[in-house]
């Protein structure tokens, strides 16, 4: 997800470097859309669905990869997966903590709009309102505001608001909802509510940064570009000015989920260019926006769908200790049941029915051995074990705490203490 949104973004940036001319902000506004599905879709999780590549071979685990096995013996976790938990423990709380900032602001927002907004009642702007919802197929209630000191600005998207400025002419208060209504119609707050959340999910990315940066700019260029679609000069020009005048009323803590008529001062240049001297379109610049949408496209979800086989491996051998104590191999490893027989704890199973002291000595029982009633018995502490083949191929080896004589061999078989079941026996 990170890494195929940052690639993404990446051709981006050289993209609008390389066809600055020729990429409207429409189009910038459609491959920012595109970048922010990167970030926040798993589509790499798909390469799961494609089939797996069998191979049978003998290997030996070595090295240090963070995975983990389960055995019929228990789960195996190597430090590598110990650590990797770790720092998504630290990565997930951090994330948290900047999301619950971000809510903070934005509720702060709310209550500024709360008490310094004031009903509307002037019948040519809610009129306006009702016509720019009909003619852009708006179906959501649309709520407008006065406030004193706060504005112009759309917030919300279920319920959107408007809120607007006091004392303008209503020339300029339709600029500004027609500007609004844009954002309401291409659901700009919901984009802009997502591209926070990429940059509190990845936080130690400075690209998630500067693509929150570029969406604020592009959201605000590419709604002016449809607003002044039919303008002509002299009302392109007083659009223009407009901006300017509201700039004054942009503060910091709006820049949250409300889409600003305004933006930032930083950015102020660069739209009156763009509004005073808007782009042609032709047909030219449409096929190369169309066309590179899909290369940079294609191109990223490389690195979404880059597949290495799993690999099914036979496994022979015993291990006596953690079989991921050594483990250097690129390989997706999946055990199956059978598959991994690591040495148990009791010593290896040479007879049906053995004794293994706790030296690790191992003897063949006898079941029918006789107790010898003269013998001055010496015991062993030690564990029997009754290995039993099925004729499935499959087996099953129970394991009792024992003691035996060594001096007559004589067994005193204690409580069961294991059972283990194989599928295929590799006794």
């Amino acid at each position: 997800m990170c890494f195929t949104g940052s690639t993404l973004f990446l051709l981006y940036l050289l993209a609008i470097k390389v066809f600055k001319n020729n990429l409207s902000n429409r189009w910038k506004y459609v491959i920012l859309k595109f970048v922010l599905l990167f970030f926040l879709t798993p589509l790499g999780f798909f390469k799961l669905l494609l089939p797996k590549l069998e191979k049978l071979s003998e290997f030996q685990l070595s090295g240090d990869l963070p995975i983990m096995v389960s055995t019929p013996d228990g789960i195996y976790p190597n430090f590598t997966y110990q650590t990797n938990k770790t720092v998504v423990i630290i990565w997930i709380v951090t994330a948290i903590i900047i999301f619950i900032w971000q809510q903070l602001k934005y509720f702060h927002l709310k209550k500024l709009v709360k008490q310094s907004m004031t009903d509307i009642v002037d019948l040519n702007i809610l009129s306006f309102i009702d016509y720019c919802r009909h003619n852009m197929g708006i179906k959501r209630k649309v709520q407008v505001f006065y406030s004193n000191y706060l504005g112009p600005f759309t917030t919300g998207f279920f319920s959107p608001v408007i809120v607007l400025p006091t004392g303008l002419p209503f020339e300029k208060q339709k600029l500004i909802i027609k500007h609004e209504m844009v954002h309401i119609h291409r659901c700009d707050t919901l984009f802009l509510f997502l591209r926070h959340l990429v940059a509190c999910f990845y936080w130690f990315n400075p690209l998630a940064y500067l693509f929150e940066a570029q969406v604020e700019k592009i959201v605000e260029a590419s709604c002016d570009e449809s607003v002044i679609r039919d303008m002509s000069q002299k009302e392109r020009k007083a659009y223009a000015l407009l901006i300017i005048d509201m700039a004054a009323y942009d503060v910091q803590y709006r820049r949250t989920y409300a889409s600003s008529f305004s933006n930032s001062t930083t950015s102020l240049k660069e739209r009156m260019d763009i509004i005073m001297t808007p782009p042609k379109t032709k047909k030219f610049s449409r096929k190369l926006s169309v066309i590179l949408t899909s290369c940079m496209v294609l191109c990223s979800s490389f690195t979404s769908f880059a597949y290495q086989p799993s690999t099914e491996l036979d496994m022979l051998g015993t291990f006596s200790t953690n079989p991921l104590s050594n483990i250097n191999s690129s390989d997706t490893v999946v055990f199956q049941s059978g598959d991994f027989q690591p040495e148990n704890q009791y010593g290896p199973i040479l007879y049906n029915n053995q004794f293994t002291d706790i030296n690790g000595n191992i003897y063949n029982i006898d079941s029918d051995r006789s107790s010898y009633a003269t013998c001055e018995h010496n015991y062993i502490d030690g564990t029997l074990s009754r290995h039993t083949k099925k004729s499935d191929g499959s087996c099953i080896t129970k394991f009792y705490d024992s003691q035996r004589c060594t001096n007559c061999g004589q067994l005193i078989v204690g409580e069961l203490i294991n059972t283990e079941t194989y599928t295929k026996c590799p006794h």
